[in-house]
């Protein structure tokens, strides 16, 4: 467990990214998230994760 972490979020100009920075001790992350729209749906990707555990699991 990491303490004392701070965040910033931030929006980019596109809808589907976002950056966010991450303050750990003397160090700072800089993570950057984008998302795909014309992929895969929410839906798919749960189905998706759920067939995969059901495989595991047989």
């Amino acid at each position: 467990m990491v303490n004392n972490v701070q965040t910033n979020t931030a929006l980019v100009n596109k809808p589907y990214e976002k950056v966010t920075e991450y303050k750990i001790g003397h160090t700072t992350y800089i993570v950057k998230t984008r998302f795909n729209f014309t992929s895969e749906s929410l839906n798919d990707i749960i189905s998706r994760l759920i067939s995969k555990e059901i495989h595991k699991a047989a």
